[in-house]
């Protein structure tokens, strides 16, 4: 108990001065050092000749040990979540496919309910991108009318998609 009393506080002041930007509680590292001292001594595994050289060096090799586990899990927890950030974004976007295919295809749907004028003037302009003059001359119709039955047509596609919950 002499060498605890004796070491402690020098010991401490060191812990504190190292852990000073770390997240390792100076008085645990201190307690482990003095932990690693009377195991040693029990087992026999060494002969210590200077107590005050082999506490210092165990202090801080435990330090430098453990500042080296605290970087590796915080590196390992990035991944971590780096990889699920991965995962949901992945997942986000085949949902948002599946949305975009679904709305395409109820789009589509309530193209082909369309009367034939209506579905043949948005096909033209949207599908084949013809200008709406091309399509009055295509369809034998005024620039106004065309422009009227696709806007009818239009609105009652969104209409109908909104009915749907898709717009």
């Amino acid at each position: 108990m002499d060498v605890v009393n004796y070491f402690e506080n020098p010991l401490l002041r060191f812990s504190h001065y190292n852990c000073r930007y770390s997240a390792i509680d100076p008085e645990d590292a201190v307690q482990e050092t003095f932990i690693r001292l009377h195991r040693t001594l029990k087992k026999g595994e060494c002969q210590i000749t200077n107590a005050k050289t082999w506490l210092f060096t165990t202090l801080r090799n435990f330090l430098i040990d453990e500042s080296r586990k605290i970087k590796h899990r915080k590196a390992y927890r990035e991944n971590q979540i780096n990889a699920d950030l991965d995962t949901t974004t992945k997942e986000a976007d085949v949902l948002e496919g599946m949305i975009k295919e679904e709305a395409e295809q109820k789009a589509i749907y309530h193209l082909n309910q369309l009367e034939d004028l209506e579905k043949q003037i948005i096909q033209l302009k949207a599908i084949q991108n013809f200008k709406l003059r091309e399509i009055a001359e295509m369809m034998d119709l005024s620039i106004g009318r065309v422009s009227y039955l696709m806007n009818k047509g239009l609105k009652t596609i969104a209409n109908k998609l909104n009915d749907d919950g898709i717009v």
